[in-house]
């Protein structure tokens, strides 16, 4: 029995492909993922893309479990990046 790692992702030819297509996948069957059915694969590997390279300049964080050389659970994506807040103290008028 293979035993699941998880660990960050890169941004490697055989990485953002299996991304996509999972994204593409979890879409199609009707997953709550901020993205509308039919999604384009090309739409998924950009959306990769870009969050590989924000993860590569450490604003976000791109985890996902291997067993063995297939990704087979859903990855995950946390964004360490935050907006200045628009709701703080208001200077008095």
């Amino acid at each position: 029995m293979n035993s699941i790692e998880i660990g960050a992702l890169n941004a490697s030819a055989e990485t953002l492909a299996m991304l996509a297509d999972l994204l593409v996948e979890t879409v199609a069957a009707g997953g709550s993922v901020s993205f509308m059915h039919p999604l384009a694969p090309e739409a998924a590997n950009v959306f990769w893309e870009r969050s590989l390279a924000a993860a590569a300049k450490d604003e976000r964080v791109v985890l996902g479990a291997w067993d063995g050389k297939v990704l087979p659970a859903p990855s995950r994506c946390c964004s360490t990046a935050h907006p200045t807040s628009r709701t703080g103290p208001r200077s008095p008028s």
